[in-house]
């Protein structure tokens, strides 16, 4: 599950731990390299560099090598989990049910409970589609008007009906299988009823 309060710093902290072994075998390879310099700075006359020197840059070059692998481990992790997110967006939440509306609200024509998605808010206009084969067809459009606190299903009003489509909006009230299936809910409108 995607955690959307994570931020880049709480991903580079993981990454951080996740690298803490192999800062491990770094520190072995230190004292390696510590005995290595131990016998260059024997051969002083023939290598013009002081052993602290070598010393300094292979320790900048390490600390360069894991802060680099801290970023990339951090960006993709970011990257997998945005990705992830937006596939999410992409999969408009099933019906659940169809029933008649219960607010006092003349607009209204029906209710539908949809599934727990994050691309839905409360208060969020939305497009009501009917699928016919691979074609959508835009029916009308609905408003959010409660996301339930315990299981998170959205409820949504459907307001507007276009012309020709109360049928199908009859059928959503009367909680029938065969249309629910067909409908899909997405939480934008088209930018004809809502100029900008």
């Amino acid at each position: 599950m995607v955690d959307r309060n994570k931020n880049f710093l709480d991903y580079m902290r993981e990454s951080i731990q996740e690298i803490g072994k192999g800062l491990l075998v770094v520190l072995t390879s230190l004292s390696g390299l510590t005995i290595l310099l131990y016998y260059i700075d024997k051969l002083d006359g023939i290598i013009p560099v002081s052993s602290e020197s070598i010393l300094i840059l292979i320790l900048m070059l390490l600390i360069s090598i894991l802060i680099g692998i801290c970023l990339y481990k951090s960006s993709s992790k970011l990257y997998n989990e945005n990705l992830s997110l937006s596939k999410n967006r992409l999969n408009n939440p099933r019906i659940i049910e169809g029933r008649p509306p219960y607010t006092k609200n003349p607009k209204a024509k029906a209710l539908m409970l949809l599934e727990p998605s994050n691309s839905f808010d409360y208060d969020i206009i939305v497009s009501i589609y009917y699928c016919l084969g691979s074609l959508e067809q835009l029916i009308g459009h609905g408003k959010v008007i409660n996301i339930q606190n315990e299981n998170r299903i959205i409820q949504v009003e459907i307001e507007n009906v276009f012309g020709g489509h109360e049928n199908a909006i009859e059928r959503i009230k009367h909680n029938e299988a065969e249309c629910l299936k067909n409908v899909h809910v997405k939480p934008f409108i088209h930018t004809r009823f809502y100029p900008y």
